[in-house]
């Protein structure tokens, strides 16, 4: 798990829903918006704010934390009832 700020990737030691743990030699003072990626895959795009470092481990939590999308969202109301698909006429 990493994350990313700008086009600087920064491994993350421990992540839970409040926050992750960046090892404090590595990484500077982040703030703002940043991505949170498992391999390739985008989980976040959180708001941070960096608390006081702990050992050798610098905390940031999350102001705001936002799902990756794996769909384009919609912008009317699916009712349900609507077709599956077209066959095509002869």
């Amino acid at each position: 798990m990493r994350v990313q700020m700008g086009d600087t990737w920064y491994p993350i030691l421990s992540y839970d829903d409040a926050g992750f743990d960046v090892a404090l030699q590595t990484a500077p003072k982040l703030r703002g918006l940043v991505e949170i990626h498992e391999g390739p895959r985008l989980l976040r795009s959180v708001l941070i704010v960096a608390t006081e470092p702990v050992g050798t481990v610098m905390r940031y939590t999350f102001k705001r934390a936002t799902a990756a999308r794996t769909t384009a969202p919609l912008d009317y109301v699916r009712s349900g009832d609507e077709p599956l698909g077209y066959l095509a006429s002869k």
